[in-house]
């Protein structure tokens, strides 16, 4: 346990120092950069994964990235509790994926001492999420989704869906927005 811990706080630190050196780089170069330098600390990391500058991740050992994700600037990522991001995800620009949350259920003690829950958070394929989302603590967005901008999503999302507002909150289905637009 104590040498397990010891590799733990080695690798958060040197993933610290990785993420802050090489996360400032702009452009293709520093994609590439990340890229490189970021594969070793991840769960997983698939083919055509992009990280745009100033991202910063928590916790990466516990992130599966499959392929042809975009991560845009400023994104925060919290993955204590895990997270899933599946083919073809879109993150926009200062958007924040956050696994963890505060229990504060007990109104006799403080919140800060009745400690933290984690909750994986799934991102399924093909989903757009436009800027500034918060996305929380076990929210599931399904497949071929679109959160719009400034949206927060608490709970699990059907596929093919259009979610707006605070709390996030579905507005539309894909399937029938393109049924009708082809006349069906």
């Amino acid at each position: 346990m104590f040498n397990n811990s010891i590799y733990v706080l080695i690798q958060n630190e040197l993933w610290a120092w990785y993420e802050r050196l090489f996360g400032i780089f702009p452009g293709k170069v520093g994609i590439l950069l990340r890229i490189l330098v970021y594969k070793p600390f991840f769960k997983k990391l698939g083919k055509k994964v992009e990280f745009r500058e100033d991202t910063n991740i928590t916790f990466p050992t516990r992130i599966i990235m499959n392929n042809s994700i975009k991560i845009g600037r400023g994104v925060i990522i919290n993955a204590t509790g895990g997270v899933i991001l599946k083919d073809h995800v879109r993150v926009g620009p200062n958007s924040m994926i956050i696994s963890t949350n505060h229990n504060f259920g007990d109104i006799g003690r403080s919140i800060d001492s009745q400690g933290v829950n984690y909750k994986e958070i799934i991102i399924e394929e093909d989903v757009w999420v436009g800027a500034h989302v918060k996305i929380l603590s076990g929210a599931n967005i399904g497949a071929h989704s679109v959160v719009g901008a400034g949206s927060v999503v608490t709970s699990i999302i059907p596929p093919y869906s259009i979610v707006v507002g605070n709390p996030g909150r579905v507005i539309a289905n894909r399937k029938k927005i393109d049924k009708h637009k082809r006349g069906e």
